[in-house]
């Protein structure tokens, strides 16, 4: 079994996909949500509910309880000419078609971001609520080009379509076929009289989506998610059919590939480097500070030595924490300060290699006489601290804690003691399932047993009635 793989773990409330590299670790976990618990790519209705001229910002309703706000930069998208303020691109009332961008940074009353530009990207399409046009990448050969633009030319007169390279030996009906679905997005625009979501996708949807390009198998755990997943890539993308394998190692996914100590190692305060040294992350409103520490590593060794080690193991570290993490925006890394003729060009050169593999845009700074070096790096999702952490508390986030006891639950609920599932939950856990009744409904279906929500001050499950 080839080690460089990617992996799909299915839960109910959150799915898993893991970037598995040649030695066989989990190089980046991405996780993938209903809407309501993501609002990434999620399509909306979103009615204005306030113009803030001194902030130049757009507070937006999205519907069930969900809130948006879209900057000044954004919203000019939305107007030609010029553009002094944001109360010249949006109006109290007005209702838009707009785009989640990111999720919000936490998920207790913070707006989500939002585009006025929708863009979906396909396997072999990309679609754009904009001028409409047909572009093809300049990869795709004329017998491409000949083959698709007769049957792409309607949709092009109406949305902005790019045909990936992706899409050169597929056969055009699929091509036209995932064209269409993505158009669907916006098929309710005009009709909708209220803030509601008009498309989005499903979690299976987004992790095939998010595969990798290349030939790497894709192993699926569940034997159930296996056969939904190849009905969907025979009817939307077949040329992954063929990469869908069925999980058959002795142990889970998880276990297999070290995924959840990963995971543990990351939400440590400390990360240990082989020399010694160590790193912590500290994530602020502003940005994310990487603090590098030589600990022991200057013993037995001398000082240039030790110094380079440490900062070179830093980068590596900090560069693949970025990656697995998921960490956006401003991130700042306070080297250790080297003398050593030539340490920083060497440390600089390792950064630029090493930047090279992160499928997320990212760019840096040079290295200031502080050893500090600003890097900036595309922010989508919610990094892990986020996801699973409360600021300021190593404890579990409402979020977080809530998919965990519903993990919980299908075990109890799927075992022979007789009753019903009883979810005993903090205050704020309890509001974020009482706000996402999905999740326990789904819970309910899988266990065939009802299921109960009772606040307490420590979370566990236990079946009875």
């Amino acid at each position: 079994m080839t080690k460089l793989s990617y992996t799909l773990e299915a839960g109910l409330a959150e799915w898993r996909a893991s970037h598995i590299d040649e030695e066989g670790f989990a190089e980046r976990v991405d996780f993938y949500a209903e809407t309501g618990l993501s609002a990434v790519d999620v399509i909306y209705a979103a009615r204005v509910k306030d113009v803030n001229t001194s902030l130049d910002m757009a507070f937006f309703d999205l519907g069930n309880g969900q809130s948006g706000c879209m900057s000044l930069r954004r919203a000019k998208q939305l107007v030609k000419g010029k553009v002094a303020s944001i109360s010249d691109c949006l109006k109290e009332g007005q209702l838009i078609t707009a785009q989640g961008i990111t999720d919000a940074s936490s998920i207790d009353g913070k707006a989500i971001n939002l585009s006025a530009k929708p863009r979906l990207v396909g396997r072999y399409v990309v679609l754009e609520l904009a001028k409409p046009r047909l572009f093809f990448s300049k990869d795709l050969p004329p017998r491409s080009l000949k083959a698709l633009s007769p049957l792409l030319t309607d949709l092009a007169n109406d949305y902005s379509i790019i045909v990936r390279t992706a899409a050169m030996d597929i056969a055009p009906e699929s091509v036209l076929a995932e064209a269409q679905w993505l158009a669907s997005a916006f098929s309710e625009i005009g009709t909708m009289k209220k803030p509601a979501v008009l498309f989005s996708m499903s979690p299976l949807e987004q992790a095939l989506l998010h595969a990798p390009e290349d030939e790497r198998p894709i192993y699926i755990e569940n034997g159930s998610v296996l056969t939904e997943a190849l009905a969907l890539c025979e009817k939307r993308w077949p040329d992954m059919s063929g990469r869908l394998m069925n999980w058959q190692g002795d142990q889970s996914i998880a276990e297999e590939f070290g995924i959840e100590e990963a995971i543990e190692e990351a939400l440590e305060d400390r990360i240990q480097l082989p020399s010694g040294g160590w790193i912590t992350i500290e994530h602020t409103t502003a940005l994310t500070v990487i603090d590098v520490n030589v600990g022991s590593a200057l013993q037995g060794r001398p000082a240039s030595e030790a110094l380079l080690t440490v900062n070179m193991e830093a980068a590596l570290a900090s560069l693949y924490h970025m990656k697995f993490q998921d960490i956006g925006g401003l991130i700042v890394i306070d080297f250790v300060d080297m003398s050593a003729k030539g340490s920083a060009a060497q440390l600089i050169n390792l950064i630029d290699e090493t930047m090279k593999s992160d499928p997320v845009p990212i760019k840096r700074s040079g290295l200031s006489q502080f050893g500090l070096m600003e890097f900036s790096r595309k922010r989508k999702g919610l990094n892990l601290k986020d996801r699973m952490l409360q600021k300021r508390q190593a404890v579990l986030s409402p979020r977080a804690q809530a998919i965990h006891l519903i993990e919980e639950a299908v075990k109890a609920g799927l075992g022979k003691e007789a009753g019903d599932i009883i979810l005993m939950v903090p205050n704020q856990t309890l509001k974020f399932l009482e706000d996402n009744p999905s999740l326990t409904k789904a819970l309910a279906d899988k266990c065939h047993r009802s299921v109960k929500l009772k606040q307490n001050d420590k979370a566990f499950v236990k079946i009875g009635s």
